[in-house]
Order: C-alpha cells, then sequence, then structure tokens
C-alpha cells in the first residue's frame, strides 16, 4: 500500500451558535477545489453559488514573509480586485501539496457573497501513511447539520430554528412550505451518511464548478435530500 500525505482537518460554520463542526481526512494530491467541494457538502452547501477560499501559512521557520496570504477562487471567476499581500490562484489548478500547507495553517471557505457563508479550517495535523484513497477523503467527527441555501446567512439560520422549535404560526407554515419539511432538526448529524454523501457528490461538484454541468435529475434529488 502506498504512503500518501494525509490532512486532519478542523471546520467549523462561523457565527453559528450552537457550533456546526466537522471533522475530516484528505489527501494532499487534492485540488484545493476539491477541500472546497467536500468541505461544502458537509456543510450542506449546495454548489449554488460562487465561493473564495484564503489560506493563511502558520508562522514557521523558513518563511521570510509571514503575513503573506493566498486567495483561491474557481477557474470561472477571475478576482475583480487585488489586495496587498494577497496572491490570488484558480482553484482547481492547485492542490494541497503544492502549497505546502502544514499543521496550524488556516483557511477560510467564503460561500454565497450574498449570505456571506464562512467556515474555518484549521489544519490539526499533516503525516505521511500508508493509506488506500479509497478511503479518503472522510469524516471522522461533527455535530449539527449545516447551513439552509439563501435563508440570510447565520442570522438567517438561527431565526428558522426559532421558527421550527416553536412549530406554529405564519411564519413556520411559509418555512414549512418552502423547505418541504415539516419538522427540522439543525442538532442532526450522521457520520456514515456523511461519508457516503461526500463519495457521491464530490464529481457532481466538480463537474457543476470546473464543467458548468448540471446534476441528472436523480443525482439532484440526493443532493437536495429529497430522496
Amino acid at each position: 500500500m502506498a504512503k500518501h500525505k494525509i490532512y486532519t482537518i478542523y471546520a467549523e460554520l462561523a457565527d453559528y451558535e450552537p457550533k456546526i463542526w466537522r471533522r475530516f481526512e484528505i489527501n494532499g494530491q487534492k485540488t484545493i477545489a476539491e477541500l472546497v467541494y467536500i468541505t461544502m457538502i458537509q456543510f450542506e452547501m449546495q454548489a449554488s453559488h460562487l465561493y473564495e477560499m484564503t489560506l493563511q501559512l502558520a508562522p514557521r521557520f523558513g518563511i521570510a514573509n509571514l503575513r503573506q496570504r493566498y486567495r483561491f477562487y474557481p477557474q470561472m471567476m477571475p478576482p475583480e480586485y487585488e489586495e496587498e499581500g494577497v496572491m490570488s490562484f484558480p482553484a482547481e489548478a492547485h492542490n494541497l501539496n503544492n502549497f505546502g500547507v502544514n499543521k496550524d495553517d488556516k483557511l477560510t471557505l467564503l460561500y454565497d457573497f450574498g449570505d456571506g457563508w464562512e467556515v474555518h479550517l484549521h489544519v490539526e495535523n499533516v503525516e505521511e501513511r500508508e493509506i488506500s484513497l479509497k478511503e479518503i477523503p472522510r469524516v471522522i467527527s461533527g455535530e449539527g447539520f449545516g447551513i439552509i441555501e439563501d435563508c440570510g446567512g447565520p442570522g438567517g439560520l438561527a431565526h428558522v430554528a426559532e421558527v421550527f422549535a416553536e412549530g406554529h404560526g405564519d411564519e413556520y407554515d411559509y418555512l414549512s412550505s418552502w423547505l418541504s419539511v415539516e419538522q427540522l432538526d439543525l442538532a442532526h448529524f450522521d457520520r456514515e451518511e456523511m461519508n457516503i454523501r461526500i463519495k457521491k457528490l464530490l464529481r457532481v461538484y466538480r463537474q457543476s464548478y470546473e464543467e458548468g454541468l448540471e446534476p441528472s435529475r436523480q443525482m439532484l434529488k440526493f443532493l437536495l435530500r429529497q430522496e
């Protein structure tokens, strides 16, 4: 069995309580874009908006500019602005190993520039390990369901949770109809189910962002949890 560089990453949805978080493993040959897609899948982001990923290197010996940041964007969306001290790259063209991502480096995923969802990622460990690439990426642990698309960001998600907890009234009727559910458990998390979703949906997200392809009707229903 071949050795691969394995990254253990902790990811947490910003500005929301109770915490929604994941701990997962990914191999270093995966592109930055694939890291984005894997994170999106785990937080129920349905690949319907643009994203941006930034990487902040942790201070370590031998790096001249400790404040250097890197910004990654979809190939379809070159950055419209430049920021001093920030270098921009297409996310599909580079992998974790290219950038020497290491323990204690931090990344931030911004998804949906309107709702402004942020997921903060912390690289907890990097190690060479004998492992089959069929086993990863994989979720190790987590808590909480994830986001709801187009609900207005963390504040909107908190409001949706309150309305469903109350379970009646005009707002409940509206949201229940909009989401096509009568009950909503934002504390729900199933690790085994999430690992199945990553394996099935990674290719779908890659094709959507990188090739502009729509998912099949069956796969779209799976993505939207309609089956």
